[in-house]
């Protein structure tokens, strides 16, 4: 399931959400369907999926949120902080926003005072 699943959502962003929504319709525990929609989302690399919220109106808003907290947080921890930044915005979840762009801003700082380059793994300087 999971590879037909993917390879059907990686055909566009509205392939992408159409699958998220075939997942969550699946029975069984709801950080399951979660997790399997995360790595859909983050394998296929179409997290924007996600917005605008309307096209994933049959999902309940608490587990909308969530699933929204965590693609953003995976995100972030793989060095993709702007494609996080820009699901948080458009989902007006400002404190998580708020969050990931102190800490993006607090890292740049640090290496900058390192002389070092946050973007380009740590190599290098200016």
């Amino acid at each position: 399931v999971a590879q037909h699943v993917g390879e059907w959502a990686s055909e566009g962003v509205d392939a992408s959400r159409a699958a998220i929504g075939y997942l969550w319709l699946l029975r069984g525990p709801a950080a399951q369907r979660q997790e399997l929609c995360i790595q859909l989302l983050l394998g296929c690399g179409k997290p924007e999926a996600l917005l605008p919220r309307s096209g994933l109106s049959h999902i309940a808003e608490a587990d909308y949120r969530e699933l929204l907290r965590a693609v953003s947080s995976r995100l972030a921890g793989k060095g993709r902080a702007s494609q996080a930044a820009r699901l948080l915005y458009e989902a007006r979840e400002h404190r998580q926003l708020s969050a990931l762009l102190v800490a993006e801003l607090s890292a740049n700082i640090a290496a900058a005072a390192r002389g070092t380059n946050p973007a380009a793994g740590g190599a290098g300087g200016r």
